[in-house]
Parts: structure tokens; sequence; C-alpha cells
């Protein structure tokens, strides 16, 4: 006897007894199963919940990471090794993004002095007082964050220049 045959014959008639067994233990556990029919409805209404209740949904979140922080942690730190540059990438996105809208918030992406308009335009202080804003905010990530959300500030403390403004006015400073 072929023993592919015999494989798929022997297949066969295992399927057909598990599916029969299947059938009546759906028979003999009616209440079981419209439990687990149940469950699923209540996890789609679980799902409505969470859009309609966000914040009761991170007070949720926050208790359980109270509660797990060691074991959260680090199956954050394997996710992130596992995506690393995925996350990297969405970063940098998210960094480039916010320049732009603090560039619109300070008039757009021309320098100020010269007029230039490629890619090499900074963030420069008015008053010169970038040491002090690194010491009060942080570095250059944490002051676009900063000023972003504080646009009239940033409107009194920066200006857009290009690299080479930029360059001649430090230069002149010292």
């Amino acid at each position: 006897m072929d023993k592919k045959k015999y494989n798929t014959e022997y297949y066969q008639k295992t399927k057909e007894i598990q599916i029969k067994r299947s059938r009546q233990w759906r028979e003999d556990n009616q209440d079981k199963v419209k439990e687990q029919n149940q469950y699923e409805t209540t996890k789609q209404s679980k799902n409505e919940w969470v859009k309609k209740n966000p914040d009761k949904r991170k007070e949720s979140v926050d208790k359980y990471y109270e509660k797990n922080k060691l074991e959260c942690n680090k199956r954050n730190r394997i996710n992130y090794q596992k995506n690393r540059v995925k996350y990297l990438l969405r970063a940098k996105l998210k960094y480039e993004d916010q320049r732009n809208q603090l560039y619109e918030i300070l008039g757009g992406k021309i320098c100020i002095k010269c007029g230039y308009d490629g890619t090499a335009l900074n963030f420069e202080h008015i008053n010169d007082d970038g040491p002090e804003d690194k010491k009060r905010i942080g570095g250059i990530k944490k002051q676009v964050y900063y000023y972003l959300n504080h646009p009239d500030e940033a409107k009194k403390k920066l200006q857009v220049y290009c690299a080479n403004c930029n360059w001649e006015k430090e230069l002149e400073r010292r």
C-alpha cells in the first residue's frame, strides 16, 4: 500500500471523527457555547467602551503599569530592540514635523537676513541667550518642543537664520 494514500485516508477518518466529537460536545455543552459567544460580543463592546472612555482607560493602564513596572519595562525593552529602526525613524519624523511647525510660527522657512530658503536653516536666539535657554529648558529637541507649546515666547526670543548668517552673527558676537 502506498504510504501517501494511507496517510490521507487516516487523516480523513480522524477529521471526520473530530467533527463528530465537536458536534456532540456542542450539543452536550450548550451553556458553554453561549458563554463563548457572549465573550466575543463583550470583546466588541469592550473596544467600544475604550473609545468612549479614554480617560478611564488611561487610568486603568497607569494602575496596571504601577503594579507591573518591571515586567512592562522588560517587555518594552525587548519590543524596542526588535523594532529599533522603526522607533528611531518615527522619532526622527516627529522631530522634523515639530521643527516645521516652529518654522511656521516664526514666519516660514526663510532666513530673515539674506532670504535663503534651503535646508541649512537654524533657529537663532535674538538676544544671544541660547546658553541660558539650554540650562533652563534643555537641548535643542526640548527647546523645539517647549517653544511649540509657547509660541508667543518663541516669537520674542527666536528667529530663523541660515547657517552662514548664524555663523556671521556668532563671529560678530565674539
